[in-house]
């Protein structure tokens, strides 16, 4: 289990500090040579023919935005079967350059990348707000601290263009069944 995560708000994570750090657009990619061999889709229903790369576990793809390339285009509740799960962005682009597949991206690791080449650019990106979270026993713990101001100030350097405030976003969560963390949890 780990000390901090940086994901999307969960509305049902109690005892959680979720800290609002940036929003990232979602798009779909492909490598250029994956659409001069397979062509590329007119429409979302086209995916339906091609592979795609998907994030996390392949038992559980539903709880993941990023994920969009396997539901855009189909009925609610039905997605496609992705040809591959990885386990990060950084690894999905990696695939997408391979030519493995299509995959959602956010903007800021597909943009520079002239391999890359934008599927449905007509299509208005996906809107993905990302928290730092952290139980709240880690409040006070430095290290958890220092490294949510360090991903804030990396932020801001890597995409000052989408730095926004978002104070009303930022959520603290209390103990409501009145447990508290034993001495050694909150030094942890």
């Amino acid at each position: 289990q780990a000390d901090a995560t940086i994901r999307e708000f969960d509305h049902n994570a109690f005892n959680m500090e979720q800290i609002y750090l940036t929003t990232s657009h979602i798009r779909l990619y492909a490598n250029i040579e994956y659409i001069q061999q397979n062509g590329m889709p007119n429409r979302p229903q086209d995916l339906d023919s091609h592979c795609l790369i998907a994030l996390g576990d392949p038992d559980n793809l539903l709880s993941c935005s990023v994920n969009w390339v396997l539901e855009i285009g189909m009925a609610k509740e039905k997605q496609r079967i992705p040809s591959l799960c990885v386990y990060s962005i950084a690894e999905m682009k990696q695939a997408v350059k391979a030519g493995l597949g299509i995959a959602a991206l956010p903007e800021e690791y597909a943009a520079e990348d002239s391999s890359l080449v934008r599927v449905f650019p007509e299509i208005a990106p996906l809107s993905l707000d990302l928290y730092y979270v952290f139980p709240n026993y880690h409040k006070e713990t430095k290290r958890v601290t220092a490294y949510g101001e360090f991903l804030a100030d990396q932020l801001k350097t890597f995409n000052p263009a989408k730095i926004e405030m978002k104070r009303e976003k930022t959520r603290s969560f209390r103990f409501e069944s009145g447990f508290q963390p034993s001495h050694a949890q909150q030094e942890a």
